[in-house]
Order: structure tokens, then C-alpha cells, then sequence
């Protein structure tokens, strides 16, 4: 077991979890108990979940697209690939994404989302998640507002609006005198 608190692998432990998480870790082996499913890891590390600081697991499947292109370039064609997606397939996309993180290690995500589908992986998947709500443009602020709305109500994650330092948003599109 690697606790990550920097101690030194500890080998013959016995990891309980209830309720997808861990109960207790005793240094004893397991005592056989009817209808517990028991998984012997000898031979393996068991490690906490990783975390990823900053992802964008909407833009799974894009891997590669418009590499080596300038940001502003790059990024007028990124949106108008998105334009051209409802939300359903963004959600799928998403979905991918959530599944790739769980598979390789990452429970815990930052994620960067253009429409809020991540958002909605996340609770689907059960992927932890602070979700930043991308702004690039000029938009409404109904339109803001209503994306927000959108991806916060009934979700299980936290959701942050963030603007990039190569796209602005006006403050009058920000102002809380139209917030929901």
C-alpha cells in the first residue's frame, strides 16, 4: 500500500471499503466473511486516486487536431467544430473522456468545459469534479446565464465560470445584476 503520505510501501495490509470508499487499512490479512467480495493485490500497489488539475475531457476524442497551429487559428477552428455539435454528442464526448481518467488512475478532475458536459460525465461516471465553465467571446449575458444554467442544477460537482487570457469578456457581460 502507498498511502502518499511518503512512508515507505507497506506490504500485507488489509484495505476495506464501503461505500466506494476506503473504510479502514489494518495490518492483518483478511478474515474470510460471507458476502464480501474479497481482491487479493499481492504483487501490486494500491495507491490513492490521482488528480488532474486542469482537463478538458469534452475534447477527448480530438487528439492531434490542429496541432502545431497558432492559438488564435487553432482556436477559431476549435469553435466552430464545437458549433457544429449538440449537446448529446458533446455529453459522449465527455463521457469518453470521464472513462479515460477513471481508467488510468484519476479520480479528481479540474476541467476546463465549453458546454458543461463534463459536468455532466462527471456525475454520470462518478468522477470527481470542479467543472470551469469556459466564456470565450462577446456573448449575451442571457446566454451566459443560460448555460450556467444548464449545467449546475441537479449536478453533484462544482462548477467555476473562467475566462482565458487570449479571449475576453466584457464586464457588463459579467455584471450580477442579471445573474439567475
Amino acid at each position: 500500500l502507498v498511502d502518499g503520505t511518503g512512508a515507505a510501501p507497506r506490504q500485507g495490509v488489509t484495505v476495506t471499503v464501503r461505500g466506494g470508499r476506503i473504510a479502514s487499512i489494518v495490518e492483518q490479512a483478511p478474515q474470510p466473511t460471507s458476502g464480501v467480495r474479497q481482491i487479493d493485490l499481492g504483487g501490486r500497489f494500491l495507491l490513492p486516486g490521482l488528480i488532474d488539475a486542469h482537463s478538458h475531457i469534452e475534447y477527448a476524442v480530438y487528439a492531434g487536431f490542429g496541432d502545431g497551429l497558432p492559438f488564435v487559428p487553432w482556436i477559431g477552428m476549435h469553435v466552430q467544430r464545437k458549433e457544429a455539435l449538440d449537446l448529446d454528442d458533446m455529453v459522449a464526448i465527455a463521457t469518453v473522456g470521464a472513462h479515460e481518467c477513471l481508467r488510468s488512475g484519476i479520480t479528481t478532475i479540474g476541467d476546463c468545459s465549453f458546454s458543461g458536459a463534463a459536468a455532466t460525465a462527471a456525475a454520470a461516471t462518478g468522477l470527481r469534479a470542479i467543472v470551469y465553465l469556459e466564456l470565450f467571446g462577446f456573448w449575451s449575458r442571457a446566454a451566459v446565464w443560460q448555460r450556467i444554467e444548464a449545467v449546475r442544477n441537479g449536478l453533484g460537482v462544482r462548477m467555476i465560470l473562467c475566462v482565458g487570457k487570449h479571449l475576453r469578456v466584457s464586464e457588463e457581460l459579467l455584471d450580477a445584476d442579471d445573474a439567475a
